[in-house]
């Protein structure tokens, strides 16, 4: 629930994406409840000056080893995407976060989803046009998906005058 963009709406809509169209995006994994709480004490030991582990950070490979799907499950998931036509991009080093590339059509597919184009602002973008959906023995791994959008943020530029004055005199 809650992976359609908020500016995707009905009003806007411009139809289906053509099924040809290039897309990037990247899987977000979740930690178990027990990587959870292992990490949440092991953040507090970091920043304990009488713990062994103060000050003690770890590289994004010993993040991953330690809180990182396991490689039976990464195995899982990758091969999940591979089914479904898309490409595995990368696997981030910290085991959280898988970079895939495909079409729209095998995105659709894979996530049982439609994408749309959408004219908002005066400005096309492309979203998707209904929920996303993992299935069942995924869906405890996968935290969400980022870039079937490309709705970005935008910066709120406010333009201000200068507010001073000088006491510099010229002769």
């Amino acid at each position: 629930q809650g992976s359609v963009h908020p500016r995707a709406q009905a009003r806007y809509d411009q139809g289906r994406l053509d099924g040809a169209t290039p897309i990037q995006g990247s899987l977000h994994l979740a930690l178990s409840a027990a990587q959870e709480a292992d990490l949440d004490e092991l953040l507090r030991e970091q920043q304990d000056p009488v713990s062994p582990n103060y000050h003690a950070w770890l590289t994004p490979a010993q993040f991953g080893a330690r809180f990182g799907l396991s490689a039976t499950d990464l195995a899982r998931v990758k091969a999940w995407l591979q089914g479904q036509g898309l490409t595995v991009e990368s696997v981030e080093s910290g085991g959280l976060h898988i970079d895939f590339r495909g079409n729209a059509g095998q995105v659709e597919r894979a996530f049982q989803t439609e994408l749309h184009r959408y004219s908002v602002g005066g400005e096309s973008h492309f979203a998707n046009a209904t929920n996303l959906s993992v299935p069942a023995a995924l869906s405890g791994m996968v935290l969400g998906v980022r870039g079937l959008d490309d709705f970005r943020p935008k910066p709120h530029f406010r333009r201000s005058a200068p507010h001073f004055t000088s006491s510099i005199s010229q002769n």
